[in-house]
């Protein structure tokens, strides 16, 4: 084998190396010689010279993502009817199921699950799906009983008796029927996240939007880094003084175009309790492992062979110079270090030049 100064083999590496990164090669002409001095510990008269040991590890690429804490996208939660408001709540309000949302005309205005909106008002003689919802969310608050109550799309006089049990309980009018105004349907429950209206004003134009209940991060990712970022996968998230939090990568939004025609990719990173208000901004560190339990050896030990190929040379005292090239083939790289494939094992020495 013969080293040379192949300026290709940078590129060639470059190409060889998997998931990113650029193993740089090295050649600065050491002597086998010098490299014997080096297994001795003498630098020699020209280079200096060092041995390292070779290495079974994995190989490990970390991205660093910007983040922002947040509770999450802001939605509308509209208010049924056309009285006038009287109470609102506050930003940070947690509202549950059952609980009222605001006040309407000096009346609670209740948090009930379900998907579809209040449309109409609910009383005897009415079917349709928004009925089911109705005495599905009266069973999970436990004013109807889940054994003896008929869970359908028509309204009965079990329907009305549970119903006015709510009302008692919830101290409302209690005349069996909702009206528009006093319940509102909402998936989940929901913390306030902005009110905009004031006491006084229609209830149209309360003007409150609500997130889940939880703190989250939001971040972004480059589309040159997205294979880093996988849904599912562990991360950690460092705060402001520099305390760090598990987190795990929730979802990945549809790429957002900018203005210079980058790309980028939303992110959304849960975690557990994060005590720092809304809009801190972290840092998210995500990793990936490109090589498990690789045999690998810094990258300045790498040389590019005149004759094509890539070799390490290790020292080796059978020899009139004290070392001698050993062929590898190249993998992945990352930190400075470079998976390799051939005659060198995990504890060996190869010299650096």
């Amino acid at each position: 084998m013969r080293r040379g100064r192949v300026v290709a083999g940078v590129l060639a590496v470059a190409a060889a190396a998997s998931a990113g990164g650029v193993a740089v090669v090295h050649d600065h002409g050491v002597s086998h010689a010098a490299a014997a001095n080096a297994s001795t510990g003498s630098t020699g008269d020209s280079k200096d010279t060092s041995l390292a040991k070779v290495v079974k590890k994995d190989l490990t690429r970390t991205e660093t993502l910007n983040g922002t804490v947040g509770h999450g996208a802001q939605t509308p939660l509209k208010l049924g009817g056309s009285g006038t408001i009287t109470h609102l709540p506050a930003v940070n309000d947690v509202i549950s199921f059952g609980q009222p949302v605001a006040e309407v005309d000096g009346a609670p205005e209740l948090l009930l699950k379900g998907d579809r909106p209040m449309w109409r008002p609910l009383g005897a003689g009415v079917k349709g799906e928004d009925v089911r919802q109705l005495e599905t969310a009266l069973v999970s608050l436990g004013f109807a009983d889940a054994s003896t109550f008929d869970v359908d799309d028509t309204w009965t006089a079990e329907t009305t008796t549970a119903v006015k049990t709510m009302q008692k309980w919830l101290h409302m009018a209690v005349d069996g029927r909702f009206d528009m105004g006093e319940i509102v349907f909402n998936p989940s429950t929901v913390r306030i996240a902005k009110v905009g209206g004031v006491l006084g004003d229609p209830a149209s134009a309360a003007g409150i939007e609500v997130t889940g209940l939880d703190q989250s991060v939001q971040a972004s990712v480059k589309s040159s880094k997205l294979d880093v970022v996988k849904v599912g996968a562990a991360v950690t998230v460092e705060l402001p003084d520099g305390s760090t939090v598990d987190g795990t990568i929730a979802e990945i939004d549809d790429a957002v175009v900018g203005s210079d025609g980058s790309i980028t990719f939303p992110v959304v990173v849960s975690t557990g309790a994060i005590d720092v208000g809304d809009g801190t901004s972290v840092k998210v560190d995500v990793s990936v492992v490109l090589a498990s339990g690789a045999i690998t050896v810094p990258a300045d030990a790498l040389l590019a062979l005149a004759e094509g190929g890539y070799a390490v040379e290790v020292p080796d005292k059978t020899t009139p110079t004290g070392t001698r090239l050993v062929g590898v083939e190249v993998g992945a790289f990352a930190d400075g270090w470079v998976q390799v494939t051939g005659k060198v094992a995990d504890g060996d020495q190869v010299v650096i030049p």
